[in-house]
């Protein structure tokens, strides 16, 4: 049993391995021209034969990401920014190039100012894309590039590429001068769409604030994609420093439970005690558990969210805590004995009367908890909170609209809800049965003119020949009587 166990876990981590290897090097930027620079950035990744004269990227947290869409624009790139602080104040208007170029990309490079002031210079001299060279020989793939607090507001996206590939772009400018206004590039902003029914996950915390301000405005969305979606939700908790877990001390550690394998950090929202938060985080997944599951009603889930930041968090004294959430729960009606059932349920002890000590929670591990901590190894989930859409990691200002747009993406066949409210618009594609039903309208269209064509023609000659007959009979007769006349 314990091998079987350890077999399908590894086998898990294996499969997610792969899902987060194809999350990461999908997100690239081909070079479309000229041919020879194209042929500066050779595959990375040979057994996978996607990334021929490809850029590997990394998005930003923060702007709009137009998942779902990739976007073809010319380069546009002046050595002297390097001189004038690294786009940190602001550039030039690139004027009219619009006209010949639909989403223009201004490169910069990274350096003495955050990534959302370089993004807004950009968006703000005509820019679509800001292409930011990194400053330091690293994988990219370990950086992120977060919001300083001012990025939510932003429209365009901002992409990471190496140094190393910032370098061949930059050299090959410089001694392509003439050539430089040809670069054109494109960026791919792809999201997985194996299905009807999207998958969206999130990683987060009870005092995760950016969570309910989203869910607060996403409901709308959810309503009416509720039978098009299904969410998962994992709380995650932290550990204690010393925490052991082959240690079998019963020590009580601050701020947290289950001897110190479940801890969160006071202070949010005004708690004192990070076990408030824990527990919160393992009764928000009951909630969760009973509104996608006996219950039926996913919607239950996204009120109680809703509900508990309003009247616990979102006021002058937040109070997050086991009281309020009671409260909470109440006046939504919810059934708070099955919920409290399940809470007390996910504590794991050995026998029934280690549930009698009114302190077991201390010391007990918790299943809730401990599902919600290996799903995030399994993801790779390094920053709490986060989403993902069909196992990618969903980057981009966390706006209900945004991830409406990249939910919508995630759609083998989207939705009419993703073209009502703007996410999409509808293209004018025609079938293959409505070719074929064309093409027969056309060849029956075309039988009937050439049938009336050729009873008229018919008709036609029919008619020259009589009246041929009848002028050849008419000659005779006259020629006859012409004769009689003279022979007179």
């Amino acid at each position: 049993m314990f091998n079987g166990k350890l077999n399908y876990k590894k086998s898990s981590y294996l499969i997610f391995l792969i899902l987060v290897l194809l999350n990461y090097v999908l997100s690239v930027v081909k070079v479309k021209s000229p041919k020879d620079l194209e042929n500066k950035f050779p595959s990375k990744y040979l057994f996978l034969n996607i990334l021929d004269g490809t850029i590997q990227t990394r998005y930003s947290n923060f702007g709009k990401i137009p998942y779902g869409y990739n976007l073809l624009g010319k380069v546009h790139y002046n050595p002297d920014i390097i001189s004038e602080d690294y786009a940190c104040r602001k550039l030039p208007f690139i004027g009219d190039s619009h006209k010949v170029d639909s989403s223009p990309i201004i490169m910069v490079h990274r350096g003495n100012c955050t990534f959302v002031t370089k993004v807004r210079n950009v968006e703000n001299a005509g820019g679509h894309v800001a292409l930011i060279i990194n400053n330091k020989d690293e994988p990219i793939n370990n950086i992120v590039m977060s919001d300083d607090g001012r990025g939510r507001e932003l429209n365009i996206p901002g992409v990471l590429i190496s140094k190393s590939d910032g370098e061949i772009l930059t050299n090959y400018i410089a001694q392509n001068k003439d050539r430089a206004k040809d670069i054109i590039l494109e960026v791919e902003f792809e999201m997985e769409h194996p299905s009807n029914v999207v998958q969206y996950d999130f990683f987060l915390s009870s005092d995760s604030e950016a969570i309910y301000k989203l869910m607060n405005d996403f409901y709308f969305y959810e309503m009416n994609l509720r039978t098009n979606t299904r969410l998962t939700v994992h709380y995650i908790t932290t550990q204690h420093p010393l925490y052991n877990e082959s240690s079998n001390d019963n020590i009580e550690r601050l701020n947290c439970l289950g001897k110190g394998k479940y801890c969160a950090n006071p202070g949010s929202f005004g708690t004192v005690d990070g076990r408030e938060i824990v527990f919160e985080s393992i009764k928000q997944k009951c909630v969760y558990n009973y509104a996608y599951g006996d219950a039926n009603q996913p919607l239950l889930y996204w009120l109680y969210m809703r509900k508990f930041y309003e009247i616990c968090l979102n006021i002058e004294t937040p109070k997050l805590n086991r009281e309020c959430s009671a409260l909470a729960v109440q006046t939504l009606g919810l059934p708070s004995d099955i919920i409290n059932k399940c809470v007390h349920d996910s504590f794991i002890v050995e026998n029934n009367y280690d549930r009698l000590s009114p302190d077991f929670e201390l010391y007990a591990e918790n299943s809730i908890l401990n599902s919600g901590n290996e799903n995030r190894e399994i993801y790779f989930m390094n920053y709490i909170p986060s989403i993902t859409i069909n196992g990618r990691s969903f980057w981009g200002s966390w706006r209900a609209d945004t991830l409406f747009e990249a939910i919508c993406a995630g759609f083998n066949k989207k939705p009419d809800v993703c073209y009502d409210e703007g996410a999409f618009k509808r293209t004018s594609s025609i079938g293959w049965g409505s070719i074929m039903f064309i093409i027969v309208i056309i060849i029956l269209i075309n039988a009937t003119i050439f049938y009336f064509c050729r009873n008229y023609i018919r008709g036609k000659i029919v008619e020259r020949i009589e009246s041929t007959d009848i002028n050849h009979k008419i000659n005779t007769v006259v020629t006859s009587y012409l004769a009689l006349r003279e022979n007179k």
